[in-house]
């Protein structure tokens, strides 16, 4: 009788982290480690004089510049041209 009833009344329990939040957070340690990873390695190639600061800034300029316009493309689509009250 207990175990039919045990059966019956199954308690679930209920795990805070979803797999969908699993994925954010494997996104997030992934993310984390690619930034953390690039700063180690332009910090071993300025102590070895194998990259300059110069190039570094460079790269992060030119990396800004294409993000820049890619954002601004992204608004003109997204506001159709008409971005407040301007007609771009």
């Amino acid at each position: 009788m207990a175990s039919h009833l045990r059966k019956k009344i199954r308690i679930r329990r209920k795990s805070f982290i979803t797999p969908t939040n699993w994925d954010y957070i494997i996104i997030a340690v992934f993310i984390i480690l690619g930034i953390v990873s690039t700063i180690g390695l332009i910090g071993f190639g300025i102590f070895r004089g194998l990259i300059s600061e110069s190039t570094i800034l460079g790269i992060s300029i030119l990396i800004l510049l294409i993000f820049f316009f890619l954002m601004t493309g992204y608004l003109r689509k997204k506001y159709n041209g008409n971005l407040f009250g301007i007609i771009l």
